[in-house]
This record gives C-alpha cells, structure tokens and sequence, in this order.
C-alpha cells in the first residue's frame, strides 16, 4: 500500500475582470456616448465587490464610471458617459424625465489605494 501525499496547495488564481461589457453603447451625443447596461455583467461585478472588496482598488477609473452609469441605467435614467478628455469635469450626465426632469451630472473620483 502506498503512502499518500498531499497534493501541494495551487496558488489562487490571479483575478482577472473583463469589463468592457458592463456598458453598451447605444449612440452617440454632443456631449459623450449614449449607453445602456449590460444587467448580467453588472451584477457579476457587484456580487464579486460584495464578497471582496479589495478587487475595487484594482478597477480602472474608466471601469468606475462605466460602473456609475451602468447603475444609473438600470435605475431608469438615460445615461451619457462623456469622452476621457476634455469632459470639463464631467465623467456621466444622466436624466430621468417624468413628473419634472432630474439631470445629474456626476463625476467619477477613485481613491488610488487603502490603508489596511
């Protein structure tokens, strides 16, 4: 009978986010581009931000606004994610029409690390 030895512990797999799909882009405006969500792909970031929140400190800062507007999106507003550049501060304009007319417009800031 042979001995049996344990199999060595593999390393966690890097984690590696393919987020370009959190958005799709749906035309285009003066003042950016007109996108909706991709609901599926949102929701996978989400529940993988909910069980580890240190991925969040990896995310580009373009994911973060992609993040923000696909999250306008589905709460019903129409979404403009403006260019990377010369965007005068402006990272998302999203508005909601109905009784009166909501017009945010929002800017996206990461923090570049944390403290534990």
């Amino acid at each position: 009978m042979y001995a049996q030895t344990p199999l060595p512990l593999r390393a966690q797999p890097q984690v590696v986010l393919v987020t370009a799909s959190l958005i799709i882009p749906e035309g285009r405006t003066i003042e950016g581009e007109l996108i909706t969500s991709n609901t599926r792909a949102l929701l996978s970031l989400i529940e993988r931000l909910r069980t580890d929140w240190t991925i969040a400190f990896g995310l580009d800062p373009r994911v973060w606004e992609e993040l923000m507007a696909a999250a306008y999106d589905e709460c019903g507003y129409t979404v403009v994610l403006t260019p990377r550049s010369n965007d005068h501060g402006r990272d998302l304009i999203a508005v909601k029409n109905g009784r009166g007319c909501i017009r945010l417009i929002n800017q996206v800031k990461r923090n570049s690390g944390h403290k534990a």
